[in-house]
């Protein structure tokens, strides 16, 4: 992810999956996407499914997060 109509592309692929593109926090920059959990969480797979389509691939950082919660791509 590095331009703006990559962004554009998750948010169409991810918004309705993860309960509004409110849960979406990217940070281009480090080509990072943070989803952040709602009331009933998403399966990793179902957004690494959701976002093959775009021609892009996500795959879970292994970092650390602001919540145990999150999850970060």
């Amino acid at each position: 992810m590095d331009c703006a109509e990559e962004v554009a592309l998750l948010k169409r692929a991810l918004g309705l999956l993860v309960g509004g593109e409110n849960r979406l926090t990217f940070d281009i920059l480090n080509a990072e996407l943070i989803v952040e959990s709602g009331p009933e969480s998403v399966a990793t797979e179902a957004i690494i499914e959701a976002v093959a389509p775009t021609g892009m691939r996500a795959e879970v950082w292994q970092g650390t997060t602001d919540s145990e919660h999150d999850s970060q791509f």
